[in-house]
């Protein structure tokens, strides 16, 4: 929460953690969390994302939420 995007450089990897917590047992059946990166200003979620192989990927990552 202290590097700001504009700050990143191509291919340096930022860690940010943040904890989600689930209910005991995990998530209600059939939801799916997804987190992404958003704009502070405009509320608009930021894209693309890449992999770490430079391949542009969805605008999200789908969090794991099994027990």
């Amino acid at each position: 929460g202290t590097w700001p995007t504009g700050w990143w450089e191509r291919g340096q990897v930022v860690v940010d953690d943040h904890a989600i917590l689930l209910p005991p047992g995990g998530a209600p059946d059939g939801s799916r969390w997804e987190v992404g990166l958003y704009d502070p200003v405009t509320g608009q979620r930021l894209r693309p994302m890449h992999s770490s192989l430079g391949a542009i990927e969805h605008d999200a990552i789908v969090v794991p939420t099994g027990p």
